[in-house]
């Protein structure tokens, strides 16, 4: 997807400073490690195939159709086909995706990913709600 078929406001997530994105590929098998800064928001997206999400390190808050959760690395997701899904990164975060692959699963269609624009202070009210919500 190219930065000219966004809506305005957002960029692909390779864009944006303090990101990568690195793929493992293996027999039947795609692992996509990102790299997410502080604040950066995958939006909400779908796929047509079942997927595992492991986040090696940082806090992210993950919003599917029906569920808003914080999770802190390690921790893993699952993501079931169809299902709306976005992630937003409290912290630096270093997040994997693993499914199969398939005709329709390429390099491109598994980085038509992009992200919202950095809004610091949400992102600071949503860390400081979460470890609150530790503490208590």
């Amino acid at each position: 997807m190219s930065a000219n078929t966004l809506p305005a406001g957002l960029r692909p997530l390779d864009e944006l400073d303090g990101t990568g994105i690195t793929h493992f590929w293996g027999r039947g098998v795609c692992l996509k490690q990102t790299v997410i800064p502080k604040g950066a928001q995958i939006v909400q997206h779908r796929h047509n195939y079942a997927h595992l999400a492991y986040l090696v390190s940082g806090t992210v808050e993950v919003s599917t159709d029906s569920t808003k959760r914080v999770l802190t690395g390690p921790d893993a997701i699952e993501i079931p086909a169809g299902t709306h899904h976005g992630v937003r990164a409290l912290t630096g975060a270093v997040w994997l995706c693993i499914h199969g692959t398939g005709e329709d699963q390429t390099p491109e269609a598994v980085d038509a990913i992009t992200v919202a624009p950095i809004n610091e202070s949400e992102v600071d009210a949503i860390v400081r709600g979460f470890n609150e919500q530790k503490e208590g």
